[in-house]
């Protein structure tokens, strides 16, 4: 908490106590807010991928959910076939599979998130992206209710028409829709999605380069609030309509979750309680002296 003091300590004179003596219920009411409220979740969520065996986190658990592509619902068929590899220097888990229309495998957490502001981001590698190699929805990153799956958002970069256009694509369980925008990734780069909650601002999914800066960008149709009560992580992939078995390929570096932020008792509550006593000793020790 960033809680600026300064206005009820600022001397240490008898004139300067007196006054501040005359602040202390303004005080004390303050001290209150900020006691009741609610307590920062420190939770975050880190994985390397760097195997030999897959954490324990994850678990073969995803609903069958819109493709954001094409706007159509892809069947869940568990989880996909992977192995750790090194790219770059980079530990990563290689996910290679072949779908058929409307298929999709990947990962959830089995850990369950709370907080009001979270930022979800995975680095990735987009490896030879081609109508042999690799196309749609090659990688997919979630974030999805605990207790109900049918409220989830995914971000993608989407290889449409057999990877020859390229686009950024969301899709919101939440909203009931997609989104979908041009965006011509490269081949053999990395790159950085993430989906962002923010207490009273609408949902934020981007495509990001490896430095960070924003690439490409969609504001969702809701807020965070659709996951206050706790929420997974998912990873997959996924392909729309390609008419026959078709593969998709990746090689994810890490994901991460920010740990969440909310307000809590701090230094500064802590400071605020000690000098609430030490005004209420000095009030005290002034009116003994008036009798």
């Amino acid at each position: 908490m960033n809680t600026n003091l300064s206005k009820y300590f600022h001397g240490s004179s008898a004139a300067s106590a007196q006054q501040l003596a005359g602040r202390l219920p303004l005080a004390l009411a303050l001290a209150s807010v900020f006691m009741a409220g609610p307590r920062a979740t420190a939770q975050v969520f880190h994985d390397d991928f760097n195997g030999p065996a897959l954490s324990p986190s994850w678990q073969a658990s995803l609903p069958n959910a819109l493709q954001p592509g094409t706007g159509g619902v892809a069947t869940y068929l568990g989880a996909p076939h992977y192995s750790f590899q090194t790219l770059d220097g980079a530990s990563v888990i290689n996910m290679t599979n072949t779908l058929n229309n409307y298929q999709r495998v990947g990962l959830s957490t089995t850990n369950v998130f709370t907080g009001s502001t979270f930022l979800y981001e995975a680095r990735f590698n987009t490896l030879a992206q081609s109508q042999s190699n690799s196309i749609d929805s090659f990688f997919e990153i979630w974030v999805l209710n605990a207790t109900n799956s049918s409220l989830y958002d995914i971000v993608s970069p989407f290889g449409g028409s057999y990877s020859a256009n390229r686009r950024f694509d969301v899709a919101s369980g939440v909203d009931g829709r997609t989104y979908d925008q041009a965006y011509n990734y490269q081949n053999n780069t990395w790159y950085r999605l993430a989906l962002q909650g923010t207490p009273g601002h609408d949902m934020q999914a981007f495509l990001l380069s490896d430095s960070g800066t924003i690439l490409a960008q969609q504001t969702l149709g809701h807020t965070d609030s659709f996951f206050s009560s706790g929420f997974r992580l998912g990873i997959s992939q996924s392909v729309g309509l390609p008419l026959s078995p078709y593969p998709v390929n990746v090689d994810v570096d890490w994901v991460d979750l920010s740990p969440s932020t909310v307000p809590e008792p701090g230094a500064a509550a802590l400071v605020l309680c000690g000098g609430l006593t030490w005004l209420g000793a000095v009030r005290a020790r002034r009116n003994q002296g008036r009798r």
